[in-house]
Parts: C-alpha cells; structure tokens; sequence
C-alpha cells in the first residue's frame, strides 16, 4: 500500500509541475553543476546574461582555477566535448612538452633512464594547454565577449 501511495503521489506532484498553463510552446532550460558554489554561480550568471554553455564552462574554468585549484586549473590542460547546434567536436588541450624535448632527454650517457629528472625540476615541466583551450572553445563557439564573464568576487 506503501508503494503505491508513494507512486500515485510522486505521479501526481510530477504532472502537475510538468504542465506549463496551457502554453505548449516549448521553452529553454538551462541548469548548472559544479563542485562549489562560486563557480556555479558564476556560470548561471553568464547563463542567465544570455551566454550559452561553452560561455558558461569557460567562465566555470576560470572560476575554479582560483576557488578549487585541485578540480583542475590554468597550468594543466584538458578535453572539451561540445555538442553545439547539432553539431559535436572535441578539443584536446592537454599540456605540451617544450620545443627542446626530445626523446632521450632523461637518459643518461650510457643510455639509462635518470628517475628524477622527469619529476623534479625544469626538465619535469610541460606548457599548459588550458587557457589556450579556453580560447579555442571561445572562439568556435562563445557568444560573449570573455572579459564581461563575471569573476568570482561577482558572485
């Protein structure tokens, strides 16, 4: 009996905020979902100031490279997915290695690897490819100039 009062309740409550007043035209939606509020806001924000998702990611980047550096930030890199006007694409904008790498470069005389040199110090260092993504992603698909994306201060 349980489970069927919870059933009819949760069919009645869902129909009843489904329906629109009569008005069958459909309308947008638009939701966020980040790991803090600070850059949830923030990506609502240009949501709601009419900028479309791709705005609203890069906004999302930005913002959590300064309020949850450890959810990734501007010295990484990263993929993008985008489904955008029925259209799909996919960046890549993970880190390079410098133009001086190369192959051997931590090897020792004899040919050995050298452990450490690829975890500490300069030769242990890539570029980052964020910003650059950010960039790329605004470029083919943002609607908003970048410098009007609120920061976090504005949230």
């Amino acid at each position: 009996m349980l489970k069927k009062t919870f059933f009819l309740f949760s069919f009645v409550f869902l129909t009843a905020c489904s329906q629109t007043g009569g008005d069958s035209t459909p309308t947008q939606q638009q939701a966020v979902a980040m790991p803090d509020t600070f850059s949830a806001d923030a990506a609502y924000a240009v949501l709601e100031e009419g900028g479309n998702a791709v705005d609203a990611a890069i906004t999302a980047q930005f913002v959590l490279a300064v309020t949850l550096p450890e959810a990734g930030n501007v010295g990484g890199g990263g993929f993008m997915t985008i489904a955008f006007e029925g259209n799909t694409d996919f960046l890549d904008y993970r880190e390079m290695a410098p133009s001086e790498a190369h192959r051997d470069m931590y090897l020792d005389d004899e040919g050995d690897v050298k452990p450490y040199e690829s975890l500490f110090g300069a030769k242990a260092s890539g570029i980052p490819g964020t910003v650059a993504g950010m960039w790329a992603a605004h470029q083919k698909y943002g609607s908003c100039l970048l410098y009007t994306s609120p920061s976090p201060r504005d949230s």
